[in-house]
Protein backbone atom coordinates (compact mmCIF):
# COMPACT_ATOMS: atom_id res chain seq x y z
CA UNK A 1 0.00 0.00 0.00
CA UNK A 2 2.81 2.41 1.17
CA UNK A 3 4.24 1.89 -2.80
CA UNK A 4 1.30 2.18 -4.38
CA UNK A 5 0.34 5.23 -2.41
CA UNK A 6 3.42 7.15 -3.29
CA UNK A 7 3.47 5.35 -7.24
CA UNK A 8 0.32 6.69 -8.23
CA UNK A 9 1.01 10.89 -6.96
CA UNK A 10 4.42 10.67 -8.67
CA UNK A 11 2.54 8.73 -11.84
CA UNK A 12 -0.08 11.62 -11.95
CA UNK A 13 2.74 14.00 -11.51
CA UNK A 14 4.54 13.00 -14.63
CA UNK A 15 1.89 12.08 -16.55
CA UNK A 16 0.92 15.75 -17.21
CA UNK A 17 4.07 16.37 -17.96
CA UNK A 18 3.95 13.99 -20.58
CA UNK A 19 0.57 15.72 -21.40
CA UNK A 20 1.62 19.38 -21.76
CA UNK A 21 4.74 18.02 -23.98
CA UNK A 22 1.95 16.19 -25.80
CA UNK A 23 0.40 19.30 -26.91
CA UNK A 24 3.25 21.39 -27.09
CA UNK A 25 3.84 18.90 -30.22
CA UNK A 26 1.01 18.64 -31.56
CA UNK A 27 0.71 22.84 -31.38
CA UNK A 28 4.00 22.67 -33.18
CA UNK A 29 3.14 20.14 -35.87
CA UNK A 30 0.00 22.38 -36.36
CA UNK A 31 2.15 25.35 -36.90
CA UNK A 32 4.53 23.38 -39.14
CA UNK A 33 1.86 22.17 -40.88
CA UNK A 34 -0.17 25.34 -41.67
CA UNK A 35 2.31 28.03 -41.71
CA UNK A 36 4.98 26.31 -43.32
CA UNK A 37 5.03 28.56 -46.45
CA UNK A 38 5.18 31.87 -43.94
CA UNK A 39 8.35 30.56 -42.31
CA UNK A 40 10.23 29.86 -45.64
CA UNK A 41 8.89 32.93 -47.17
CA UNK A 42 10.52 34.77 -44.06
CA UNK A 43 13.35 32.52 -43.22
CA UNK A 44 12.02 30.96 -39.68
CA UNK A 45 11.96 27.81 -40.52
CA UNK A 46 15.38 26.68 -38.66
CA UNK A 47 13.19 28.60 -35.51
CA UNK A 48 10.48 26.68 -36.02
CA UNK A 49 11.97 23.08 -36.43
CA UNK A 50 14.20 23.52 -33.41
CA UNK A 51 10.74 24.75 -31.14
CA UNK A 52 9.32 21.62 -32.58
CA UNK A 53 12.29 18.99 -31.23
CA UNK A 54 12.24 21.05 -28.03
CA UNK A 55 8.80 19.96 -27.64
CA UNK A 56 9.35 16.58 -28.60
CA UNK A 57 12.23 16.21 -26.56
CA UNK A 58 9.99 17.35 -23.67
CA UNK A 59 7.65 15.08 -23.93
CA UNK A 60 10.23 12.14 -24.45
CA UNK A 61 11.89 12.95 -21.43
CA UNK A 62 8.25 12.92 -19.67
CA UNK A 63 7.42 9.77 -20.92
CA UNK A 64 10.57 8.04 -20.00
CA UNK A 65 10.51 9.65 -16.57
CA UNK A 66 6.49 7.53 -16.43
CA UNK A 67 7.95 4.67 -17.60
CA UNK A 68 10.71 4.69 -15.07
CA UNK A 69 8.71 5.37 -12.14
CA UNK A 70 6.26 2.28 -12.97
CA UNK A 71 8.98 0.08 -13.71
CA UNK A 72 10.37 0.88 -10.28
CA UNK A 73 7.57 0.70 -8.55
CA UNK A 74 6.77 -2.65 -9.74
CA UNK A 75 10.13 -4.20 -8.89
CA UNK A 76 9.40 -2.75 -5.65
CA UNK A 77 6.14 -3.85 -5.15
CA UNK A 78 7.18 -7.34 -6.82
CA UNK A 79 10.27 -7.75 -4.35
CA UNK A 80 8.87 -6.87 -1.40
CA UNK A 81 5.71 -9.00 -2.21
CA UNK A 82 8.90 -11.88 -2.80
CA UNK A 83 10.42 -11.10 0.75
CA UNK A 84 7.20 -12.20 2.53
CA UNK A 85 6.60 -15.13 0.97
CA UNK A 86 10.33 -16.25 1.54
CA UNK A 87 9.75 -14.89 5.38
CA UNK A 88 6.91 -16.41 5.77
CA UNK A 89 8.53 -19.73 3.81
CA UNK A 90 10.99 -19.86 6.48
CA UNK A 91 8.52 -19.98 9.44
CA UNK A 92 6.71 -22.52 7.80
CA UNK A 93 10.19 -24.64 7.70
CA UNK A 94 10.90 -23.63 11.04
CA UNK A 95 7.33 -24.96 12.52
CA UNK A 96 7.70 -27.65 10.38
CA UNK A 97 11.29 -28.87 11.85
CA UNK A 98 9.98 -28.57 15.50
CA UNK A 99 6.61 -30.00 14.69
CA UNK A 100 4.71 -27.53 15.36
CA UNK A 101 2.97 -28.15 12.18
CA UNK A 102 2.25 -31.57 10.30
CA UNK A 103 3.67 -31.48 6.76
CA UNK A 104 0.16 -31.71 4.46
CA UNK A 105 -0.33 -28.27 6.88
CA UNK A 106 2.77 -26.66 5.27
CA UNK A 107 1.91 -27.77 1.75
CA UNK A 108 -0.75 -25.68 2.04
CA UNK A 109 0.50 -22.78 3.15
CA UNK A 110 3.22 -22.88 0.46
CA UNK A 111 0.83 -22.99 -2.29
CA UNK A 112 -0.87 -20.29 -1.05
CA UNK A 113 2.13 -18.44 -0.62
CA UNK A 114 2.87 -19.07 -4.88
CA UNK A 115 -0.77 -17.60 -5.11
CA UNK A 116 -0.27 -14.54 -2.95
CA UNK A 117 3.41 -13.24 -4.59
CA UNK A 118 1.01 -13.98 -8.38
CA UNK A 119 -1.67 -11.82 -7.22
CA UNK A 120 0.28 -9.25 -5.73
CA UNK A 121 2.04 -8.94 -9.15
CA UNK A 122 -1.83 -9.00 -11.06
CA UNK A 123 -2.97 -6.64 -8.76
CA UNK A 124 0.31 -4.32 -9.74
CA UNK A 125 -0.47 -4.50 -13.00
CA UNK A 126 -4.22 -3.72 -12.55
CA UNK A 127 -3.52 -0.89 -11.15
CA UNK A 128 -1.00 0.06 -13.64
CA UNK A 129 -3.82 0.25 -15.88
CA UNK A 130 -6.49 1.60 -13.80
CA UNK A 131 -3.42 4.94 -13.32
CA UNK A 132 -3.10 4.61 -17.04
CA UNK A 133 -7.36 5.36 -17.71
CA UNK A 134 -7.42 7.61 -14.97
CA UNK A 135 -6.71 11.04 -16.65
CA UNK A 136 -9.10 10.22 -18.95
CA UNK A 137 -11.92 9.65 -16.82
CA UNK A 138 -10.68 12.94 -15.19
CA UNK A 139 -11.01 14.99 -18.47
CA UNK A 140 -14.79 13.29 -19.33
CA UNK A 141 -15.74 14.96 -15.72
CA UNK A 142 -14.30 17.75 -16.38
CA UNK A 143 -15.93 17.88 -20.11
CA UNK A 144 -19.57 17.16 -17.89
CA UNK A 145 -19.18 19.96 -15.61
CA UNK A 146 -18.54 22.31 -18.46
CA UNK A 147 -21.53 24.96 -18.61
CA UNK A 148 -23.94 24.36 -21.23
CA UNK A 149 -23.45 26.47 -25.19
CA UNK A 150 -26.79 27.50 -25.20
CA UNK A 151 -26.52 28.85 -22.09
CA UNK A 152 -23.99 31.05 -22.38
CA UNK A 153 -25.04 31.98 -25.43
CA UNK A 154 -28.34 33.05 -24.65
CA UNK A 155 -26.78 35.49 -21.49
CA UNK A 156 -26.01 38.88 -21.30
CA UNK A 157 -22.67 39.82 -22.36
CA UNK A 158 -21.75 41.63 -19.37
CA UNK A 159 -22.72 38.18 -17.28
CA UNK A 160 -20.28 36.66 -19.52
CA UNK A 161 -17.57 38.79 -19.23
CA UNK A 162 -17.34 38.99 -15.62
CA UNK A 163 -17.00 35.08 -15.34
CA UNK A 164 -15.22 34.63 -17.82
CA UNK A 165 -11.58 36.01 -17.85
CA UNK A 166 -10.81 35.52 -21.35
CA UNK A 167 -13.39 37.66 -22.84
Amino acid sequence: FYIQYHRSGMIDHARTFAAVGTSQVIARQTDLIEGLEVHLLYGKSPRLLHRLAGSFSHYIRASALTNQIETWASFWMRSSAEAFSFCVLLFVVFALSRGEIDAPLAGVMISALFGTTSSIGWLDFATGLISRSAPHIRRVYDFVDLPEESAEENSPRGAVAETSPLL
